[in-house]
């Protein structure tokens, strides 16, 4: 069953259905049914991201972050943070949040960092 399950994941990824694009990222991430695969994962995550999928733009600005499947670059985990943020997608904002206050990939600015950390406790 758990095989036709990832077959049909598969199926519909390839066919642009940007949710299974997201999770056969997230197995190849996780190596759940496939052998273990960061660069894969990075794959399916940009269709999904491409597609406007605020948690795959979010899991595609992770692996900038961790350098997992892709070089390490803060500006493009910002960019792609800011898209899932300005969908309102939680953990994004509070990431936003942080990136602000830092100044990684952003340019620091205390008060946007205090915006984001609201925003994302309003919507969480």
């Amino acid at each position: 069953m758990l095989k036709r399950g990832w077959h049909g994941c598969a199926t519909a990824a390839e066919a642009n259905y940007a949710k299974s694009q997201l999770g056969l990222g997230q197995l190849y991430q996780k190596g759940q049914f496939v052998k273990q695969d960061d660069a894969q994962a990075v794959v399916w995550f940009r269709k999904a991201a491409d597609a406007g999928d605020a948690i795959a733009q979010f899991s595609l600005a992770w692996q900038y972050v961790h350098g997992t499947g892709v070089p390490k670059d803060m500006e493009a985990a910002a960019k792609w943070a800011a898209l899932s943020a300005a969908q309102g997608y939680v953990l994004a904002e509070n990431s936003m949040g942080y990136s602000f206050d830092q100044g990684l990939g952003v340019n620091q600015r205390l008060g946007r960092s205090l915006q984001m950390v609201c925003a994302g406790h309003r919507t969480g």
